[in-house]
């Protein structure tokens, strides 16, 4: 079997090795190159899709590190729970309910600065009408708090799409560990 490196998983989600080595650092701690030179870290499948989901965050987010650590504590659980910590060799999941169409986790930033979280369960996305070249929307869904739900005075929002994120990473993965 494959041993994944960093620069495997760089090369893979087409960033720099030394962004992908610095997001593993703050996301799963130092690595054995201080303690043992000449070995570079060796990634399992969970812990690369931690520093991915990590990454994700900061440079798309826009979270600070400690943020997006603290919103991988808080929703590695539901992620869990869901599925999408298991391999997944065409990228499919399997949703439950099953009337949901994808999962997305709104990231929402407080007045008072503290973050929360909320699953969203897409059930349908339907164009309403068309107007120039603005499009209307509707979606349906309904929402599950993740961790502690601590108010509605909510001052911004961004929206980690799970289903695509997570097939994505599973995708390249599953392509690394056959080459």
């Amino acid at each position: 079997m494959k041993k994944i490196k960093s620069k495997d998983l760089a090369d893979a989600f087409g960033i720099g090795v030394s962004k992908w080595k610095r997001w593993a650092k703050e996301f799963l701690g130092p690595g054995p190159g201080k303690m043992m030179r000449g070995y570079g870290r060796e990634y399992t499948a969970l812990d690369a899709l931690r520093v991915y989901l990590g990454g994700v965050l900061v440079s798309e987010k826009a979270l600070g590190v400690e943020e997006a650590k603290r919103a991988i504590k808080e929703f590695w659980p539901w992620l869990e729970a869901q599925g999408y910590l298991e391999s997944r060799l065409n990228g499919y999941f399997e949703h439950d309910p099953p009337e949901v169409k994808e999962w997305v986790i709104a990231i929402q930033r407080l007045r008072d600065g503290r973050l929360q979280f909320l699953a969203k369960g897409i059930l349908k996305c339907e164009q309403i009408r068309r107007e120039g070249t603005r499009v209307v929307w509707q979606e349906t869904y309904f929402h599950e708090p993740i961790g502690t739900w601590q108010s509605t005075d909510i001052i911004s929002e961004a929206i980690l799409n799970a289903d695509s994120e997570i097939k994505a990473f599973w995708l390249l993965w599953n392509r690394l560990k056959k080459d």
